[in-house]
């Protein structure tokens, strides 16, 4: 397993409006991925005051074994320059200024599989459902106020196992509803489930299941 890590880096990736220098970049940065990184699975970028269009312009689909990302902590209000990569299974995302989220943010992600957008100050867990892979997220610490809508978004991501919500701006407590609307989940908030949590009237489905076993 081959990994790099540039924390802290302060990359540089220069913006040109010369459609010259352009073609030197991606032709510069197609060698260099294909000389140095041809194998490369894990890449962590944290702390480089990266934005969304410099993302897009490290052209990271080239590192075409890439498994985990990590662009906690820069300047991305999307992740677009992540998108297609076919074999990316795992995102860090946290402390970056997201916020918003479309029909088309998460399209591309299609091997996702645990993604993570910790304080980034998302309103809204709308479109999540996008992510027909995503068995783990966590969103803690985000600006989500309507508990019920929240949930009803969650409760459409299928298969979703693991979710962490610590710190979101719910106005009363949501533990108990988040185990009865999200009825694949095995992890809330690192807790893991059991039937002491599964309790009638919630899950009653999983409740005759374990009834049954015994």
């Amino acid at each position: 397993e081959i990994s790099l890590g540039l924390v802290g880096s302060e990359m540089c990736i220069r913006d040109s409006d010369d459609s010259s220098v352009d073609e030197r970049n991606e032709e510069s940065s197609r060698c260099f991925y294909e000389q140095f990184f041809p194998q490369l699975k894990e890449l962590d970028v944290r702390y480089n005051r990266i934005d969304s269009r410099r993302l897009v312009r490290l052209q990271l689909q080239k590192l075409k074994l890439l498994s985990f990302v990590d662009v906690s902590n820069n300047r991305l209000q999307n992740l677009d320059g992540l998108k297609s990569l076919r074999n990316l299974r795992k995102i860090r995302a946290d402390e970056n200024p997201l916020r918003q989220f479309n029909e088309n943010t998460f399209l591309g992600f299609g091997a996702l599989e645990s993604l993570s957008m910790k304080r980034c100050g998302v309103r809204s867990f709308a479109h999540l459902n996008a992510l027909p892979n995503v068995n783990s997220l966590r969103l803690d610490g985000n600006r989500v106020k309507d508990k019920a809508l929240a949930l009803k978004q969650l409760a459409g991501v299928n298969g979703l196992k693991k979710l962490s919500l610590r710190g979101c701006k719910f106005a009363s407590s949501y533990f108990d509803e988040a185990v009865f609307a999200l009825e694949t989940l095995e992890f809330l908030d690192g807790i893991k489930l059991s039937l002491i949590h599964i309790s009638e009237p919630t899950r009653p489905r999983l409740i005759s299941y374990a009834v049954f076993c015994l």
